[in-house]
């Protein structure tokens, strides 16, 4: 669960950007580092800040790809319940009228997202209200 930007702290703060700004701040932060560690090297001098700000832009970076996956991912099972939305509440509807369990439909039908599966069994819930 994410946390609002006001209690999540520097690093947390960092974390609530978006997928493809983190993705570009993490590459910078990493660039950056890397060259003030370079550079710092050849004096004879290795700084904790350089390497911590390569490997938090890495970090950054690798969070903003998983990220940016798991929003696709989303968006695309959103889009596939969406097309097939009325056929699959008729299916949950008449699955719990005979006494069977519409969230493991849900799960045969690979439908994991939790906002998803919320709204389909609240839709179901008012479908079978509204039929008594």
């Amino acid at each position: 669960m994410r946390q609002h930007p006001d209690n999540a702290g520097g690093l947390g703060a960092l974390l609530m950007l978006p997928a493809k700004v983190r993705i570009v701040a993490g590459i910078l932060l990493a660039v950056v580092g890397a060259v003030l560690a370079v550079v710092l090297w050849n004096r004879g001098v290795v700084a904790g800040a350089t390497i911590f700000a390569v490997v938090l832009g890495f970090f950054l970076a690798w969070s903003g790809v998983s990220s940016q996956r798991r929003e696709s991912r989303q968006q695309a099972q959103r889009k596939s319940v969406a097309s097939r939305q009325e056929e699959i509440l008729e299916d949950m509807v008449a699955l719990k009228r005979s006494g069977g369990n519409p969230v493991r439909y849900l799960n045969e039908q690979g439908i994991q997202d939790a906002e998803i599966r919320a709204t389909l069994l609240e839709e179901m819930k008012q479908r079978l209200a509204a039929s008594k």
